[in-house]
């Protein structure tokens, strides 16, 4: 990451920016060991979704960023469940405390802490009761395969 979190852990105000949080959550075993399509900034109606991919199982797992608007991302990620399987929310480690965790366990959302030293999975989402096929199938249009990790480069 360009910026130095570990400095700047104490203080009130973490400068992380949204994109130096894809890489540690596309590292995360939840996601990463299991995807078989992925893709950022997916459109989804008249909004963009951070992170969504397509699990060997047939699941869509849609991912939010999060460094500041803490109300709109639980917002973000339940319109998210209109096309995931799965919804999560992945934030800066000390942006924990914004997070209403009991709204994202009421509406079946996961969430992601992301650290200097990498990703974990804090709550595991729940399958989503509102998937739509129509939405699933749109959004599942736009991703692309990810490549194999164990062929040579």
């Amino acid at each position: 990451m360009s910026t130095n979190p570990k400095q700047q852990a104490n203080s009130n105000h973490v400068r992380v920016l949204e994109s130096e949080l894809y890489e540690p959550v596309s590292n995360l075993s939840l996601f990463r060991a299991q995807m078989v399509c992925m893709a950022r900034e997916v459109t989804f109606g008249r909004k963009r979704v951070d992170l969504v991919g397509l699990n060997s199982r047939g699941d869509l797992i849609a991912i939010e960023f999060k460094v500041r608007d803490w109300r709109r991302v639980l917002w973000q990620a339940s319109i998210n469940q209109l096309f995931a399987d799965f919804s999560y929310v992945a934030v800066w480690h000390t942006a924990l405390r914004f997070i209403d965790r009991l709204q994202l366990k009421q509406k079946g959302i996961g969430l992601i802490s992301i650290s200097d030293c990498g990703a974990r999975t804090i709550r595991r989402a729940s399958r989503s009761p509102i998937r739509s096929p129509v939405h699933h199938e749109a959004v599942l249009q736009q991703l692309r395969p990810v490549p194999d990790q164990g062929a040579a480069t």
